[in-house]
């Protein structure tokens, strides 16, 4: 009896070790590979380092617009910064689509931080190294990883009187909102209406070929959409409004509707913790006067 005691009590711990080593282990996210692979190509483009960015693209690599060649042509364009968050990854079989916000800073001259959000970017498991995963087809509207062009500034003037007034009274209001309770409504008898345009400078002073050159500029225009951060957003009667910080440091509040960024940014929709805005960027390889449509992501922190 006693002997038998001993083998089931034996039994019993060799369960409860092999429990502890292999059991309680945390389940490694059928996700990781692909999140592990995506971050060493951002680092190795972000370091301007060719020879590891080049072998994260798969040798099957396919698009209808550049051949692998041309694309790896444009990893090679030299970055100031250059940024990825996923938002998302979806898995089938062997092969993975990766939603992520992209910051990038092309060139070494004036060119300012933009961000570009990308939606089913492919990638494959890599046959040889089934953990490994490779790029193997860009996204549909990805347009800028399939060019070297760099981003042109527009300069927008905006009159010295008129921006101090505008700044003073926004400021306020930007203020006032930052105070207010979560769930209270703001409240706009007597103060300036924030889902009217921030400033009208009359016809814009721009040159040709730049996006809507006939609309008058509003106040955060003059300001690089990556340059800018959402700090918070609150509820008013009219939706959303969303608190917005310039590279200056000072507060600003927007609502759908209005413009920001130095690319005709048009504020599509504003969300409890991100804003959707349409930008209009001259179309690779077209005449200097053909843009196309953009969408970038702000989304909020503190």
């Amino acid at each position: 009896m006693a002997r038998n005691v001993l083998i089931i009590v034996a039994l019993a711990l060799a369960g409860y070790f092999a429990y502890s080593w292999y059991g309680a282990k945390p389940e490694v996210p059928a996700t990781q590979g692909v999140s592990d692979s995506f971050s060493a190509f951002t680092q190795a483009v972000q370091q301007g380092n060719q020879s590891a960015a080049a072998n994260a693209v798969a040798a099957t690599f396919s698009d209808e617009k550049l051949s692998r060649q041309d694309f790896l042509k444009v990893l090679a364009v030299p970055r100031k910064m250059y940024k990825t968050t996923i938002r998302g990854i979806n898995i089938e079989g062997d092969a993975a689509l990766i939603d992520y916000t992209r910051l990038e800073q092309r060139g070494e001259g004036e060119a300012e931080p933009f961000t570009v959000q990308v939606k089913r970017e492919r990638w494959v498991r890599d046959p040889a190294t089934t953990d490994q995963w490779k790029l193997a087809k860009l996204a549909d509207d990805d347009t800028w990883m399939r060019t070297t062009d760099i981003p042109a500034a527009t300069a927008v003037a905006v009159p010295e009187g008129e921006k101090e007034s505008v700044l003073a009274d926004v400021q306020k209001e930007a203020a006032m909102s930052a105070a207010m309770k979560q769930g209270e409504r703001y409240n706009h008898v007597g103060k300036r209406d924030p889902f009217v345009a921030l400033i009208d400078a009359g016809p814009a002073s721009v040159a040709a070929k730049v996006c809507d050159p006939e609309r008058p500029r509003e106040l955060l225009e003059s300001f690089d959409l990556g340059a800018m951060k959402l700090t918070g957003i609150i509820e008013a009667a009219q939706g959303y409004v969303a608190l917005i910080e310039s590279p200056d440091g000072k507060g600003y509040t927007v609502a759908s509707g209005m413009y920001m960024g130095k690319n005709c940014g048009l504020v599509q929709d504003i969300q409890a913790d991100y804003m959707n805005i349409n930008e209009k960027v001259k179309k690779p390889g077209a005449d200097s006067n053909v843009f196309i449509d953009v969408p970038r992501t702000l989304e909020l922190r503190p």
